[in-house]
């Protein structure tokens, strides 16, 4: 028997094997950032083991199988009766033992790599991204509601919007102070802010609208939120990792190609004629290439050369933003709203959600 636990900004997620089936939980400890202690950390082995109807700890707290426990936050120096049941790495340790970046963003905070950060943000900012009106006091509530109930998550469409608001300038924020993704050809993105959307195509455009990066990246998706516990196996427990089935592990939603002002793009797909599309400078354009398929795609600027590109169908296809980054939103309410909304319909975004 095997668990790996990991704390999030607002759910705590497990993984248990018992030799022959993984199984994942998530429940929630009602903590804070600033407060997280040890006796959280035993807490939540209790519940799991509650929830498992496994049992992972006798009554001096003594372990009864090997438990790993990744956390984001410092425990704080409080004891606990009875030895640790568990053994302890850092979330920063897990995150960096990927081959790739791997940003997971809850409610409470953002872990990118070897770095953690509490939300900070300006509220005046978060307007900007809401492709509806709205005011600052709207804002404010919702944020201060937000620190009481850090738990609760967002179940109307507004609300969402305002979320996911949140999400992009706190990356905006927290990215200024990382080092570019220049370097980097993919990244995994978790967490609620990204794994609960109801489009997948909504948690791919807050990642573009926040982060910058070299022209080409392919980005996968931790739906299940499992990319901190899948590290820690993979650090303490290779072999086991290796046995994780393939709906924990992050999905392919597809290749990114961004490239400044208007581009004409050739896709081919082996059939009897290319396909030839115009992007306008400012704009996205998704193609529905599916997974297992590939095109060889040449993307030709103005006044420049033409680049080749070897494409690899995902979740969502492909897509190419012609957005210059750092995105610059109209001043003029009603011109805003309505780009927001065109840049949600172009990937494809769509429904009752827009009738906000």
């Amino acid at each position: 028997m095997i668990a790996s636990l990991d704390f999030g900004s607002s759910l705590t997620k497990a993984l248990v094997f018992d030799g022959s089936e993984f199984r994942i939980f998530k429940f929630s400890l009602s903590y804070s950032p600033q407060q997280f202690s040890r006796k959280n950390v035993l807490e939540s082995i209790r519940i799991l083991q509650s929830l498992s109807g496994c049992q992972l700890i006798d009554s001096g707290n003594r372990p009864l199988y090997k438990i790993y426990v990744s956390t984001a936050l410092p425990l704080s120096e409080e004891s606990v009766e009875g030895t640790q049941p568990y053994q302890t790495l850092s979330s920063s340790k897990v995150l960096s033992s990927w081959e790739l970046p791997v940003l997971d963003y809850g409610y409470q905070f953002i872990r990118f790599r070897d770095r953690v950060s509490v939300q900070n943000f300006d509220a005046s900012q978060v307007l900007r991204w809401l492709p509806f009106k709205s005011t600052l006091a709207e804002i404010e509530n919702y944020v201060d509601n937000r620190k009481i109930y850090s738990n609760v998550l967002p179940i109307f469409p507004r609300d969402l919007y305002i979320e996911q608001a949140m999400a992009r300038e706190s990356i905006i924020q927290f990215m200024r102070g990382q080092n570019s993704l220049d370097s980097f050809a993919e990244i995994v993105i978790s967490g609620s802010i990204f794994g609960t959307n109801p489009f997948l195509s909504q948690s791919l455009l807050i990642l573009l609208d926040s982060i910058s990066f070299a022209e080409k990246l392919d980005v996968y998706l931790d739906a299940q939120s499992c990319v901190a516990v899948l590290g820690l196996l993979k650090l303490v427990e290779p072999e086991v990792y290796d046995e994780v089935p393939g709906f924990l592990r992050p999905k392919f939603l597809g290749t990114v190609l961004r490239f400044n002002g208007d581009a004409q793009v050739t896709i081919d797909l082996g059939l009897e004629k290319p396909l030839d599309v115009s992007v306008g400078s400012g704009s996205l354009f998704l193609f529905p290439l599916r997974a297992g398929e590939t095109a060889d795609v040449g993307v030709v600027l103005t006044g420049r050369k033409e680049k080749r590109f070897k494409i690899c169908g995902g979740e969502l296809g492909f897509l190419i933003d012609c957005r210059s980054f750092p995105l610059v939103l109209p001043t003029d309410a009603q011109r805003r709203i309505g780009l927001l909304k065109e840049w949600e319909k172009s990937i494809g975004a769509t429904g009752r959600i827009h009738e906000i």
